[in-house]
């Protein structure tokens, strides 16, 4: 137990340390205008079921209950694979976060008038007089604090700017203590290129 406790506690820090690394990158890259949004035919499906493995450790830690609902007229949609990932990473690492032990997390994918991604948790949820910051650059909600002092306050910023610049938008539902739903949406034709010098990482 004590080697597991052990081999945990640098499989944590390790990834506290790549997740930092990257998104300083993409902080720099989005800051300069010098990404890259190279979209071409993607699945959506298989980039969020790639991430959803990502937090496999933490999901099973917490015992949290995961549904995924894919719309399967998606399977082919007009984007940049690293741009999709990213976003689902940052959306999915704060719904494992801060959603406590025995909680659920619903990933849909859906397309309507428009492609719609949405991420929902039953975590602690995000303070009303705090929500218009929250995809404000190093911003961080006091009960995220409480919860998780390392963090950075940059993934819902880099969300926010990466959707914006491929021609998407992002938006979401909070109550504290009942939970948080973001939503993605980009028009059917898929998302915008754009020519820049670096991929996100």
């Amino acid at each position: 137990p004590k080697q597991l406790k052990l081999t945990r506690e640098i499989r944590d820090a390790y990834k506290r340390m790549t997740t930092l690394v990257n998104s300083l990158l993409n902080v720099s890259r989005i800051s300069m205008g010098t990404f890259a949004v190279d979209p071409g035919s993607t699945n959506i499906e298989n980039v969020a079921k790639t991430t959803l493995e990502l937090f496999k450790h933490e999901i099973e830690e917490k015992k949290l209950t995961i549904r995924e609902n894919y719309d399967k007229r998606l399977d082919n949609f007009w984007a940049d694979p690293k741009i999709l990932s990213v976003i689902f990473q940052n959306l999915i690492s704060n719904a494992v976060k801060y959603t406590p032990s025995g909680g659920k997390i619903v990933i849909n994918i859906k397309k309507q008038k428009f492609l719609e991604i949405s991420i929902s948790d039953t975590g602690m949820g995000i303070p009303k007089y705090q929500q218009a910051k929250i995809f404000t650059k190093l911003f961080r909600a006091d009960n995220a604090n409480d919860v998780d002092p390392s963090g950075t306050g940059l993934g819902l910023y880099i969300v926010y700017e990466i959707v914006k610049a491929s021609g998407g938008t992002v938006r979401f539902d909070s109550e504290v203590k009942r939970g948080s739903t973001f939503y993605v949406s980009y028009p059917l034709k898929g998302m915008v290129r754009k020519i820049g010098e670096k991929s996100l990482s």
